[in-house]
């Protein structure tokens, strides 16, 4: 089952469809001058704008996250998909059917605009539609503590208000007086729902269409994290996102655009990054670089490189773990690692190969060796290349013991499970935020409660 089919009970895509139309129209309708009684174009061109814009999205994962309205985060995603709509449209109302427009390029200059408008118009719409009618119906056919948590998960984004939970017996009577069409959603899970029971509850449920989804498909969405300490850790992967053709050329597309990314940044931020070679060699005695070995994709190791941030003698006794207040940081490496400016010249390991932008951060091999040992699960974040930022990164900051070390490992689980362009945009926009608002090092993952080693890990 889909995530996409349960934002249709949870959260509507229609609110972003009639937004997206409604907005087109308007912009068709003002910018052209010259073909006021051309109305039925007007309305065709917005329809297509909308479509493609909703096609696009889909496809990217915008509305795959079980929530009653979109996030701030997910603005990203529409700016990016509205310049080429916003294109094919031009080239279809132009340059086909001759229909007199402003340019192309007013076009994607307005793009942005009319992305932004588009999305606070879904937004507002999906929070006053919430607002004035009834509750969600969710049905929660857990054993006792799976309940709990699954409510604390929803407590935790703030939308319990908005959800009416309901167990096995309230389902039975929906069907029978045949208000099914009032549940949402169901939750189960393998352990309460071992077996049929005899009305077949739950397949009369299913023919009736109501989505149904294992609960740790809706915690993983939920916490953002894939949770160790439950046994049934591959549940995971049969909900994960398809790699669907898009997505696959999304991922090849990276491998060859990431180094070229990384060219050009290096040339935006060359005069920042001398200024801070010279700052480093002005503060303190020692190299302006620091080289590292890594453990990189599938476990092969590399030359990791970043501004030095640290005292020359700062491993004199060996690998240290790093944390937020490590005493060996220079004062002018505590503000690089707190702007992350430290991380610039990993554009160099981008370049190479041997690096992404978006990934589990490479660990030293001595701690990978004992993280391995200690978290037998550990190797599984190699499965993909190691990236400068990441979403276990912009979640859980620095790793300073094996608790922490899990904690990291399962955000980067639930990256390698959900990888697409929505996320990755999420990561960046956090990785901005965390520049300005929140030193990294500020251990994010203490809020929570840390897991424990999973006993199906040692078999």
């Amino acid at each position: 089952m889909s995530l996409s089919r349960v934002t249709r009970n949870i959260r509507s895509s229609l609110f972003f469809f009639g937004a997206a139309f409604l907005v087109w129209f308007v912009f068709l309708f003002l910018t052209d001058a010259y073909s006021y009684s051309q109305g039925e174009v007007k309305v065709a061109g917005a329809f297509l704008a909308a479509a493609l814009s909703f096609w696009l999205l889909r496809e990217v994962g915008y509305f795959s996250t079980l929530r009653l309205y979109p996030r701030k985060s997910d603005l990203l995603l529409v700016l990016c998909v509205t310049p080429i709509a916003a294109l094919l449209l031009h080239i279809l109302l132009h340059d086909i059917l001759r229909i007199p427009m402003i340019s192309t390029i007013a076009f994607l200059l307005w793009s942005p605009i009319l992305a932004a408008t588009i999305f606070s118009l879904e937004y507002f719409a999906a929070g006053a539609f919430l607002g004035s009618f009834r509750k969600r119906k969710v049905v929660l056919d857990l054993l006792p503590e799976e309940r709990a948590n699954m409510l604390a998960d929803f407590a935790a984004l703030g939308i319990n208000e908005s959800l009416q939970f309901l167990n096995r017996n309230d389902l039975r009577k929906h069907l029978l007086s045949a208000r099914q069409q009032e549940i949402s959603l169901i939750i189960i899970s393998r352990k309460a729902v071992y077996n049929f029971d005899a009305d077949g509850i739950l397949l009369r449920a299913h023919l009736a269409g109501i989505p149904i989804l294992d609960h740790h498909t809706i915690s993983a969405d939920l916490t953002g994290r894939i949770s160790l300490s439950d046994p049934d850790q591959w549940t995971y992967i049969l909900d994960a996102t398809r790699q669907t053709p898009l997505l696959r050329t999304f991922a090849q597309l990276k491998v060859v655009l990431e180094p070229v990314c990384a060219i050009c940044l290096g040339a935006l931020f060359s005069p920042l990054m001398v200024t801070l070679a010279v700052l480093i060699k002005a503060s303190s005695k020692g190299p302006v670089f620091y080289s590292q070995t890594r453990t990189g994709y599938l476990g092969r190791p590399f030359k990791l490189i970043k501004f030095r941030s640290m005292s020359t003698d700062a491993e004199a006794k060996g690998p240290q773990w790093s944390s937020h207040d490590d005493t060996r940081v220079t004062p002018l490496g505590r503000f690089m690692r707190k702007t992350r400016l430290d991380e610039l010249p990993q554009l160099w390991n981008v370049l190479k190969g041997e690096m992404s932008f978006f990934g589990p951060r490479p660990e030293r091999p001595e701690m990978y060796k004992k993280l391995e040992r200690d978290i037998p699960l550990f190797r599984m974040r190699t499965i993909v290349r190691p990236g400068i930022s990441g979403w276990a990164q912009v979640n859980a900051g620095y790793a300073g013991s094996i608790e922490e070390s899990l904690s990291k490992l399962e955000y980067d689980l639930y990256y390698i499970k959900l990888m697409s362009p929505r996320l990755d945009l999420i990561i960046l926009l956090k990785t901005l935020l965390l520049f300005f608002v929140t030193p990294p090092g500020e251990r994010i993952a203490a809020k929570n409660a840390k897991p424990t080693l999973p006993e199906a890990a040692n078999t």
